[in-house]
């Protein structure tokens, strides 16, 4: 996975993962002195909701609504809740929100 180039002039890092994370440094020497570099290696992966359920729910009056959402990324994305657009705030006896669930108790129309 890690390629150095002929005098090690060239760092490639190959499929790159959360664990290369972090800071790196580059020295060089020779018999008149040294000097070094760092840099660092920090990893971004798009958010992506890559399972979600039900895509609709039917519910009578007074029921309990569960919706479900995974998503990918790093960091780990925020998961944000919307009716229309406006985001869903948690209330103790009505909607409750975890990292990727939202239910809504006592629907009412």
């Amino acid at each position: 996975r890690v390629i150095s180039g002929r005098n090690g002039e060239r760092f490639t890092v190959n499929d790159v993962t959360p664990s290369d994370s972090g800071l790196y440094r580059v020295e060089v020497k020779n018999t008149a002195g040294t000097d070094s570099k760092n840099f660092n290696i920090s990893l971004e992966e798009s958010a992506a909701i890559y399972h979600w359920a039900p895509p609709e729910q039917v519910v009578q009056q007074g029921d309990t609504a569960v919706f479900f959402c995974k998503a990918s990324g790093y960091p780990p994305p925020v998961v944000v809740w919307y009716r229309g657009n406006n985001a869903i705030s948690e209330s103790a006896d009505k909607v409750v929100i975890s990292r990727d669930t939202l239910t809504i108790y006592n629907v009412q129309v």
